[in-house]
């Protein structure tokens, strides 16, 4: 089994190499999150979703993460923004889980 901090370096480095690939970056954002760098996690994803804006997992997880440090507002609005690109690409899995998770927070 690969250390997380050894993964994260290998995805930072393969994302070095391919800076444009987005499934890469979605990988690193989550490598941060998983060891507990929740604000270099959040920046990564936000990063992400400039490059990407139709990435629409990465909405889930950075919402996700957002929560986790208690901002939810922005959790709120990372949610909404997921669930409209979701909906414009069809993926209603994703779209209903962004739903659920907002749902979740909003009375």
């Amino acid at each position: 089994m690969i250390d997380p901090s050894a993964r994260l370096m290998q995805l930072r480095q393969m994302q070095k190499d391919d800076p444009s690939d987005a499934f890469i970056a979605y990988g690193v954002a989550m490598e941060l999150s998983r060891l507990g760098n929740a604000a270099e996690a959040i920046a990564a994803y936000q990063q992400l979703l400039r490059d990407h804006p139709d990435y629409a997992a990465a909405y889930f997880m950075c919402g996700r993460t957002l929560e986790q440090t208690g901002q939810t507002d922005a959790a709120a609005d990372m949610y909404r923004t997921g669930v409209a690109t979701a909906q414009r690409a069809g993926d209603t899995h994703a779209a209903g889980e962004m739903q659920a998770a907002l749902d979740a927070l909003t009375p």
